[in-house]
């Protein structure tokens, strides 16, 4: 599994284990799943990298695909 991310916090928060304890829910959640998956990478994109791929999952969003 690759978990892509413009931001370097969440990449931080997902990185230590010990964060399944966050204040935050959705980290809480990626720990839980990550538990089940045997290999996983975090991968960090630039907000300019990013900014197609945002373009992109909008128009599908927007279609309902």
């Amino acid at each position: 599994m690759l978990i892509q991310t413009d931001s370097l916090e969440a990449i931080k928060a997902i990185q230590i284990l010990k964060s399944a304890y966050s204040n935050s829910t959705i980290i809480r959640h990626i720990h839980h799943f990550l538990e089940n998956v045997e290999r996983w990478a975090i991968q960090y994109i630039s907000k300019e990298d990013n900014e197609e791929a945002d373009r992109m999952a909008k128009i599908a969003f927007n279609r309902g695909e």
